[in-house]
Formats: C-alpha cells, sequence, structure tokens
C-alpha cells in the first residue's frame, strides 16, 4: 500500500500516507457516519492542480510529481478569486470553478448541491463509495485512494 522499496518511493509513500490519513480519512469517514445517522452527506474528491509557479514552495517539499490538487487548493475555486495570484489560470481553471462554486452556493441555500448545467451528486452511500470528482472532469465515481482509507479505517478501529 505504501511501497518503501527506495528512497524515492519512500518519500512519495509518506506524502500519501500523510494525505490519506491528515486529510482524505476524516471527510470519508464523516460522511460513513452522517449516513448511517440517517442523514444525507456529499463527499467530494477535488483534482484540479492550480497553476503552481515551479518556485513556489510549501512547508513540505515539492514531490517529484509536483503538488497536485493539494489540500486547501480548492479554495481557490470555491470563491473564483484567481485574481489574487497572477499564476497562469486556464479557461479550464475558470469552468472548475464557476461548477465548483455553484455547487457550494446550492447546497448553502438548499442542502442540495444540485442544479441546472452541473453533472449530478448523489448522496454518500458506503455500499457505493463514491465521491464527486471535481475537476477538468467532472463525474460520479470511486472514493479516491478506496484501498488507504478502509486500510485506516481498521487501523484506527473503525467499523469498515
Amino acid at each position: 500500500l505504501y511501497d518503501v522499496t527506495d528512497d524515492a518511493r519512500a518519500r512519495a509513500s509518506s506524502y500519501r500516507l500523510r494525505s490519506d490519513s491528515g486529510f482524505a480519512y476524516q471527510p470519508w469517514q464523516i460522511a460513513r457516519a452522517q449516513t448511517r445517522s440517517g442523514q444525507k452527506s456529499f463527499l467530494f474528491n477535488f483534482t484540479q492542480a492550480p497553476p503552481l509557479p515551479p518556485q513556489l514552495q510549501f512547508h513540505q517539499p515539492r514531490m517529484p510529481f509536483g503538488y497536485g490538487a493539494y489540500h486547501g487548493a480548492e479554495i481557490w475555486y470555491a470563491f473564483g478569486n484567481f485574481d489574487q495570484q497572477p499564476w497562469a489560470w486556464t479557461d479550464v481553471d475558470r469552468q472548475v470553478a464557476e461548477h465548483f462554486g455553484s455547487y457550494i452556493v446550492n447546497f448553502a441555500r438548499s442542502g442540495d448541491p444540485n442544479g441546472a448545467g452541473l453533472v449530478e451528486w448523489s448522496p454518500f452511500d458506503p455500499s457505493k463509495d463514491q465521491a464527486l470528482r471535481i475537476g477538468a472532469r467532472t463525474e460520479m465515481s470511486a472514493v479516491e485512494n478506496r484501498e488507504a482509507l478502509h486500510f485506516h479505517a481498521r487501523r484506527f478501529g473503525a467499523a469498515d
């Protein structure tokens, strides 16, 4: 699951482990708990990587594959505030922002993120383990890192 056969793979696995256990696991478990309590929950995986300048450095080292759609990247798109950074934003970035922002506004208004012109976002169903993948292509799909999430559920002693 987290390959450590050499230094490069160990570094990449360390990044994935932190991402899976620190950022992906909690919303997935909350969606599962919310559903068990009889409430609707809407889970998403954000996949659109902002066009970060190559010299930009965060607190953690840049992975060989870049930062990608890092934790917090969705904030640029949720509010569509691209003018705050003079990065190479594209028409795809703007389209993702328009759709993501619409889901958020719809959910705030009615408790349902769906609306005209948007891909249907189904409430989370633990038996299907699906989320809305939001990016250049937005679609319902299997939860990302599903194997890792179930691994962490067992590791933390959560019902699987």
